[in-house]
C-alpha cells in the first residue's frame, strides 16, 4: 500500500482527499484503487479511521454493492484507506443526472436497489450516504469484481 502510484485526484470531502491510485500486488500485478487520506489529529481521530474500516469491511461482506477495503494503513500524520476503484462517480451522483432527465426516466428505481440491499444488512454509517456507494453510469451501481 504504500508503494502506492498516484494517478489522478479523484475529490474532497469533509475530512481528507480521495486519490485514484494504482497499486503493485507481490506477483506484480497492477490494481487500480481509490485512497482515501486524511490528517491524523491523534487517538480519537483514529479510533474513528479504525471504526470506518472495520464498518466497510463488514459491509462488504453482506452486500454486493459495497466497496471491499483493500488495506488501509495509520500513520502518524495521516490516515489512508483504501479501496477498490470505480469509475464513473457515486450513486448520488446518478441520482443527481436522473433527477435532471426526463421525470419518468426507468433510471431512478434501479439506482435505489444499492441503497435498499445496505439497508436490509443494517448498514448504518455515513458513508451508506448516496455518494458512498460507486457505480460505472451504464447500469445500476455495484461492487466492483
Amino acid at each position: 500500500m504504500s508503494s502506492a502510484r498516484f494517478i489522478k485526484h479523484v475529490g474532497r470531502g469533509a475530512f481528507g482527499r480521495v486519490d485514484l491510485v494504482e497499486l503493485t500486488s507481490v506477483d506484480g500485478s497492477l490494481q487500480r484503487a481509490a485512497r482515501k487520506t486524511q490528517p491524523n489529529k491523534g487517538p480519537v481521530c483514529a479510533r474513528h479511521f479504525a471504526q470506518e474500516v472495520r464498518g466497510m469491511r463488514l459491509a462488504s461482506a453482506g452486500s454486493p454493492f459495497a466497496l471491499h477495503v483493500l488495506g488501509s494503513i495509520e500513520g502518524p500524520d495521516s490516515l489512508e484507506l483504501f479501496t477498490e476503484y470505480v469509475p464513473g462517480g457515486s450513486l448520488g451522483d446518478q441520482l443527481d443526472l436522473a433527477a435532471s432527465e426526463n421525470p419518468q426516466s426507468t433510471k431512478r428505481p434501479h439506482l435505489l436497489l444499492p441503497l435498499d440491499q445496505l439497508r436490509k444488512i443494517a448498514f448504518c454509517t455515513l458513508h451508506a450516504l448516496p455518494f458512498g456507494v460507486l457505480g460505472d453510469g451504464s447500469q445500476p451501481p455495484q461492487r466492483a469484481g
